[in-house]
């Protein structure tokens, strides 16, 4: 017989991310729509990757760097909270740039959706404002961290274990204790002698 975990809502279970770009000038003559993709993690069961878009999201955004969560477990489902911070590479403190204050759904079921799973900003920073920041990029690096809140809901089984059960006759501890201590008794009855 197999047994399951499930936690309870409004449980979530938090994971950070740090995706370094090193080479940014590299980039600079990406075109808008094209991006660079960290790699692969898992966070509540599920499996994300982030995605930096140097030339921006689209042609109406290129004046921007864009950066997105994907969701990247295929056919799945996932409500989660997110927070894109840059990492002050002097102090190595981050500094939150676009969050989801509240739950939003990733999915990647549906075959057909426009967002295939991705949440995000499509206006991260100003992309003179970034290059011109020696704080945030320095050396020619860039660090993106991502912490991701997936909130636990009673379908999402996060680990199952499966427990073999023997199927057992009835207790009778009740009478083995009676017998237990009607023994007992009988014993000390039979240790005591009088002498007459």
């Amino acid at each position: 017989m197999a047994s399951s975990t499930c936690v309870a809502p409004p449980c979530t279970i938090r994971g950070t991310h740090q995706f370094e770009i090193v080479g940014y000038s590299l980039m600079k003559g990406c075109a808008a729509g094209e991006y660079v993709r960290s790699g692969s993690f898992i966070i509540g069961g599920y499996r994300w990757s982030v995605r930096f878009y140097p030339g921006g999201f689209s042609a109406p955004h290129r004046a921007y760097v864009s950066a997105f969560l994907k969701l990247t477990s295929k056919n799945a489902r996932a409500w989660a909270r997110y927070d894109l911070r840059l990492v002050d590479r002097g102090t190595g403190l981050s500094r939150s740039v676009h969050r989801a204050a509240v739950p939003v759904m990733f999915d990647y079921s549906v075959p057909h959706n426009k967002c295939k799973g991705k949440r995000g900003a499509r206006k991260l920073m100003p992309r003179g404002e970034l290059e011109a920041s020696s704080a945030y990029l320095r050396d020619d690096r860039l660090t993106i961290e991502c912490v991701v809140d997936v909130v636990a809901d009673e379908a999402r089984v996060p680990e199952a274990v499966a427990l073999w059960r023997l199927r057992l006759p009835p207790s009778e501890l009740a009478k083995h204790l009676g017998d237990l201590l009607l023994n007992q008794q009988d014993d000390h009855a039979a240790d005591v002698t009088l002498d007459v």
